[in-house]
Order: C-alpha cells, then structure tokens, then sequence
C-alpha cells in the first residue's frame, strides 16, 4: 500500500476549474494503475469541500482519510497561461489542507507499514504543515520508503522545509530548474560532480528523478546514472499535471522492482499521454489500459 498525504484543491483557469493539488494527482493515477493506494487530505466545510469530497468517494478513495475543516476554506490556485502549454500559479494562503492533522486515522496507517509515503513542500508551508509531517517522518518505521515529489512553488517552502526534506528522502523527484534552485539555495561553490550525484551523497538518498522537459529525463541511483530524451506528446494540450503523473510510475516502477531504464521509458511516455489530454487528469479511464498491462506484468513493457 502507498501512503500519500497532502493537498487536493481547485485550479481555476481564466475560463473554467479542475481538480488539482500534486499528492492528489499522484494517488488518482496510482489508483487508476491498479495499486492499493491511502490519500490524507483536508477540506473546507464549504460547497468545493463538499465537492471534492463526492468526487474522492465516487473513485473509491477511503471516506475516513479526509480531513473535513470547519473554520478554513478548501484549497484554491489561480492558473495563468504562460505560452507553449505552460502555466503560472497563485496558491491561495491559510486554507484547509494548511492544517492537517496526524490523527487516530493517519497513524494507524502508518501502523501497518505502507511501502512508500509521498509527500511535498506545499503541505509544510504552514507551522502546523510542518508539525503535521513531523509526526509522520517520525512514525515511519521497517521498510516504509519515503518518496519527496519536492514541488517548490514561489513564497512556499524555506531552506528549512526543503533540507528537512531532503533528509528524509529515500527517494526523490524533482525537475530541472528546482534542481537548480536547491543548488543555488544549498552550495556557494560549483559541484564536482552532477548536482544529482552531490545531493544523493549528502542526504544519503537512494534514487533521485530529474525531469528535463524537453531534454528528457534522468535517474540517479547506486547503480549509476540513466537517461532518456523526450517521449514524443501526440497533440499538445498543456504540461499541467505532467509532474504527478511522472512521480506515479516511478513509484509503482519502483516497488515493482523494475530497472530504472524501464522506469525513465514508461514514465516518460505516461507524462506525455497526460501532455496530451487537456488538463492533469485523463477523463476516460482506458487512458490506462495500456499501462495496467504493463504493471501486471501482461506485456513486455518498453
């Protein structure tokens, strides 16, 4: 079971809104995927709360894993065109998913061991964020990896949050100009090695993804390092999403064992599906035929 805690929320565009939020993204796809998945989040008490509450039930998300709030709003970003498919955010302050608790329900979670937990910067934006992932680094126990899609959106996250972690990271995602921006934000002098390889050497992290947009994608890991151009996206409808769908197939790729060649291809080619459907999420759910087929183990993969 992956265990994923953190934001869902509306992104408003100029002419309509979607469901978003990065961890929510993550465990719709990993469900979708066909693997045992436990989503944390927190809502408002208020007409998008009760929204997003029907839509988690309707795809068979676990009732008692949301969090309901009575006194903050559901979570809201403003999504700007930027040109090329790409795409600014304004993620509104002080909302629910600000304040998640470690309750009764979320510890026994972590009681029973999940493989992985995903997690993000966003949801430790806010002291009680902070004290939230503080009792979930601290109750992660046995073989449980911790998987940090970092997501650094502007004014929330600190060198605090993103050290912190870094350290807790078995396993870390993270794209190219986040890459550079850590570099910049932890090292005043040039690395000798790739950034990559000097991140995973000093927070003792296992494997690390790097997204490059247009110039591919690559992994680090003990074995090496592993790289991919471009999977080509059939019709370009925007990247929005594209992240979260990447980070799905790396973790099932990974507790499935698969090398991280095969995990750079089929990662790779899901995030440029997801390019290629309006908005982060697939309407249909025989976008994932093909890619059921793979993970059961059905075909020979690529």
């Amino acid at each position: 079971m992956i265990l994923s805690v953190g934001e869902i929320l509306f992104d408003h565009f100029p002419e309509y809104r979607r469901v978003g939020g990065a961890p929510f993204n993550f465990s719709y796809h990993v469900k979708k995927l066909g693997f045992p998945v436990r989503f944390i989040t927190r809502v408002g008490d208020d007409p998008e709360g009760r929204n997003l509450k029907g839509l988690l039930r309707k795809n068979g998300f676990t009732e008692a894993d949301l969090q309901v709030d009575g006194q903050y709003p559901t979570g809201s970003v403003v999504v700007t065109p930027a040109g090329k498919g790409l795409h600014s955010f304004e993620i509104l302050a002080d909302v629910a998913f600000d304040h998640l608790e470690a309750n009764t329900a979320v510890l026994s979670i972590l009681d029973q061991s999940p493989r992985l937990v995903y997690f993000g910067t966003l949801v430790q934006r806010t002291e009680p964020g902070r004290r939230f992932m503080g009792r979930i680094f601290s109750r992660v126990q046995g073989e449980t990896r911790l998987l940090c899609d970092i997501n650094l959106r502007p004014g929330c996250y600190t060198r605090e949050t993103v050290e912190e972690s870094l350290r807790r990271a078995d396993i870390l995602k993270l794209n190219i100009e986040e890459l550079e921006e850590i570099a910049a934000m932890l090292w005043s002098d040039p690395a000798p090695d790739h950034p990559c390889q000097r991140l995973r050497e000093e927070f003792g992290i296992e494997l690390i993804s790097l997204t490059k947009g247009e110039a591919g994608s690559e992994i680090f890991s003990q074995e090496g390092r592993f790289t991919i151009g471009p999977s080509p996206v059939p019709a370009m409808e925007d990247t929005v999403g594209a992240g979260d769908a990447y980070s799905a197939v790396l973790a099932i790729g990974y507790l499935t064992g698969w090398d991280p060649d095969r995990i750079l291809s089929v990662a790779s080619r899901f995030a440029a599906d997801i390019c290629g459907s309006a908005g982060a999420l697939p309407e249909a759910d025989s976008f994932y035929n093909e890619y059921n087929i793979l993970f059961r183990g059905e075909g020979n993969g690529s």
